[in-house]
């Protein structure tokens, strides 16, 4: 993978995020694969989370944000912070 500062040109890039989409896939195949049908969103946002840290990637864990719309308050998941 390129390092920071380190650009990469077409086929280069390409082939790198290539390589991470299937590592995001095996790893989310593993998870639906072992644990089945039925259970909440989070157990399975829970070991997704796990087995992409098992395969060297660096996860954040979702976070709650404030949503108004039409004069309701509400909250929304998210991946980070902003900035």
């Amino acid at each position: 993978m390129a390092g920071k500062g380190q650009e990469m040109t077409g086929g280069g890039r390409e082939a790198e995020l290539n390589q991470i989409t299937e590592r995001i896939i095996g790893c989310a195949y593993t998870v639906a694969n072992t644990l089945g049908c039925g259970f909440l969103e989070k157990v399975y946002d829970n070991a997704l989370a796990h087995e992409l840290r098992k395969s060297g990637m660096a996860v954040e864990p979702q976070y709650a944000v404030p949503v108004h719309y039409d004069g309701r308050r509400g909250w929304r998941l998210c991946g980070r912070p902003p900035g």
